[in-house]
């Protein structure tokens, strides 16, 4: 996509649907502390998202997953669009490890919170530990 376009057509719609669906998915947490309706609205921001976008993502042995089984997702951070790409192709209900920093800010800390999210104190090798140990009982 040329960055003019980019600019003009897909970095507005980017925003209000992040800032729409962003609504949703707090309204939809605070509701359901399950965190299950705001990862469904999460996995519709997340085609939207990709759609306006032009990105089209095709996941491939994702048929071998066990609707039941337990995993660990792992993305690489190659892009901006990580995040909404798992989220438009992975059938699992799944929260992420996100930096703890991002907990203080109003409106996405409270969502990732109530939506079920763990956080990671990146700067303190034993707190990442602890965190991730919280992620493992939580698998449970």
């Amino acid at each position: 996509m040329s960055p003019l376009r980019s600019l003009l057509f897909s970095a507005p719609l980017i925003a209000l649907s992040t800032i729409l669906f962003g609504l949703v998915s707090i309204a939809a947490a605070w509701l359901d502390r399950t965190g299950n309706a705001a990862h469904r609205v999460a996995g519709i921001w997340a085609k939207t998202l990709l759609a306006v976008s032009f990105i089209r993502v095709r996941g491939q042995g994702i048929e071998k997953l066990d609707p039941r089984g337990s995993y660990v997702f792992v993305a690489n951070h190659a892009s901006y669009m990580d995040i909404p790409a798992l989220l438009s192709v992975l059938p699992q209900q799944f929260r992420f490890f996100a930096k703890s920093g991002l907990y203080r800010i109003p409106f996405l800390g409270w969502h990732l919170r109530w939506a079920g999210h763990l956080p990671v104190d990146r700067s303190n090798a034993r707190n990442s530990l602890k965190s991730m140990s919280a992620g493992a009982h939580a698998l449970e």
